[in-house]
């Protein structure tokens, strides 16, 4: 899971910087440029926002199971000690 997350963000890392530079590299005028930038600015961060809301409640679903089952082995192991 943490492979397709770090893929995930260098996509979109990737994207951005190419939007950018393509910007950038646009033959408009600056004010236009700069509107531009600014939309995708936010777009970009929308969506950094919502990939990490997502994976924070990804990495919590599993810090729970991960609990749940070292309280299972927990108990298991003084059930056998007993």
């Amino acid at each position: 899971m943490e492979d397709k997350l770090k893929s995930a963000l260098m996509f979109l890392g990737g994207v951005a910087v190419g939007t950018m530079v393509g910007i950038l590299l646009a033959p408009e005028s600056g004010d236009k440029t700069r509107k531009r930038l600014g939309k995708q600015y936010d777009d970009i961060k929308g969506d950094l926002e919502g990939t990490w809301a997502s994976s924070k409640t990804k990495l919590q679903g599993l810090k729970d199971e991960a609990l749940a089952e070292a309280e299972r082995l927990s108990k298991k192991i003084s059930k056998s000690t007993d």
